[in-house]
């Protein structure tokens, strides 16, 4: 039988913001998920992928375990989940997004988004029990999960070596095994203050409040990415800031000349080699200002901010940054390095580095 999302209301669990329409559920966030409890032996999922996105990659997972990892065409399609399974048996599925919101690269630009229309089966469906924990995470390319998938000395950049995979990626690592409801909002080079190429509009604040600020394409805005995000409507117990990275390597990269106004942006280090204090005073500013903007939307929530895992150059900052709240709900946490034989693709974290940030992360939330 074939239902229309909006049928089954009751039985699918959306993790991530996601927009709900008449005509189905958009994916825009790296790791927002469809999740829902199935029996019968087929199974197929209507999805449809704007002529104007980049082609996503999603990852598939049947009772825990990767079923098929895939990437979406452009236009309306069906995917066949599974075929000729236990009839009987119910079956979790979880279907991820595995690629960031937007990508930016040298090669090219462009976002990712995809809309769930339809589940046909011939089977029933079962309510999933109620998560014990949500949880918001805000970061960097290292929190889209870039290079993750790929292999260490892949260095051409693309989409299909990010995945958001529970068992590779630190944050679905640490959501499952607190039974946590996740959201991502992440973007790959962008930063609390400033991006890692010196310009200035990427960085996460400056998004933050909307569904998918960061994507302004005509399908995009049409599906809603434009519009506020409800905080009412989803509270955190407990928000992980992972941000900084870029804001560091923007001290040593070239600057950035706007094509428009012909302004000129960098981040600048001294003739000592130490890093220019009116610039590391900016990305405190810009820390404070954001630990305000989310202590205003999510008044209860438990604050963690977290860097690290490529390198902690500014971890002073933010260190100092976090302190000056006075906030008891707000504190910072060191992460580990990235170590040689830890590293994926594109000299970014990899599945090792990310397993001991989730045990570092995990003891220092169950503590």
């Amino acid at each position: 039988m074939k239902y229309k999302t909006c049928e089954l209301e009751k039985v699918l669990f959306t993790s991530g913001r996601v927009s709900h329409r008449k005509e189905g559920i958009t994916f825009f966030w790296t790791g927002s998920s469809l999740e829902f409890i199935v029996s019968g032996s087929e199974l197929s999922v209507d999805l449809e992928v704007p002529e104007d996105s980049l082609c996503p990659w999603i990852s598939i997972m049947l009772n825990g375990h990767l079923l098929q990892r895939c990437l979406l065409r452009r236009g309306r399609q069906t995917l066949l989940v599974y075929d000729r399974l236990n009839y009987r048996e119910p079956k979790t599925i979880r279907i991820i997004k595995d690629s960031p919101a937007l990508l930016q690269n040298a090669l090219y630009e462009g976002e990712t988004l995809y809309t769930v229309t339809g589940i046909s089966t011939d089977g029933s469906f079962t309510p999933l029990p109620e998560k014990k924990l949500k949880i918001e995470l805000i970061g960097d390319s290292i929190t889209s999960g870039e290079g993750l998938f790929g292999y260490p000395g892949l260095i051409t950049e693309d989409l299909w070596f990010f995945t958001a995979m529970p068992d590779l990626h630190y944050g679905m690592r640490i959501a499952d095994t607190l039974d946590a409801d996740l959201r991502m909002v992440t973007q790959a080079g962008w930063g609390v203050y400033i991006g890692y190429t010196n310009n200035p509009s990427y960085n996460i604040p400056s998004v933050y409040e909307q569904v998918c600020g960061v994507q302004k394409s005509p399908s995009a805005v049409s599906l809603g990415a434009q519009e506020m995000n409800s905080f009412t409507s989803w509270q955190p117990d407990l928000i992980l800031v992972n941000l900084g990275t870029n804001d560091a390597a923007a001290f040593v990269n070239p600057e950035y000349v706007d094509p428009l106004t012909h302004s000129h942006w960098k981040m600048h280090v001294n003739a000592d080699g130490s890093l220019n204090h009116e610039d590391l005073a900016h990305i405190r500013h810009a820390a404070i200002t954001f630990l305000h903007v989310l202590r205003k939307h999510n008044p209860a929530a438990r604050i963690l901010w977290c860097y690290g895992m490529m390198g902690h150059e500014i971890e002073d900052t933010l260190i100092d940054a976090v302190h000056s709240l006075g906030d008891p709900l707000v504190s910072y946490l060191s992460l580990p390095d990235t170590l040689t034989g830890e590293f994926g693709a594109v000299d970014h974290p990899g599945i090792p580095s990310h397993k001991k940030t989730a045990d570092r992360l995990l003891s220092a939330i169950l503590s």
